[in-house]
């Protein structure tokens, strides 16, 4: 009984469809980050200590969102705890460990964000 499967890698046609989705969805979650930003920006039932911390919340996610999808572009292989870069848009060159560290670092900021607005 051996532990270590085989995996198939997918087709360069799936490969190429993933791509495109991932595309189309950060365009898709930055533009609602910018429709959110004018309705914060020009709701007056807001108050300006409250709209500071929810654009700054929503500009930090939205920045975390381009940072997972073009740079790090992370595929993780489970059960072990293995990341590796696919093929980023943004070709920084960055170890794969040093954009896990980064992408943990983003996710952890946004947290103090989320207790100050509630």
């Amino acid at each position: 009984f051996s532990m270590h499967k085989r995996i198939r890698p997918i087709s360069a046609h799936i490969h190429d469809i993933f791509r495109i989705s991932k595309l189309i969805l950060t365009f898709s979650s930055l533009l609602m980050a910018f429709v959110s930003v004018i309705i914060i920006c020009s709701s007056a039932s807001f108050s300006r200590d409250y709209a500071k911390l929810l654009i700054i919340l929503i500009f930090s996610a939205a920045y975390f969102d381009v940072y997972s999808q073009f740079i790090f572009d992370a595929q993780y292989i489970m059960p072990w705890l293995c990341v590796y870069r696919d093929a980023p848009m943004i070709n920084i060159p960055l170890n794969p460990a040093w954009g896990f560290i980064i992408w943990v670092s983003l996710i952890a900021l946004n947290s103090p964000l989320y207790v100050a607005c509630f």
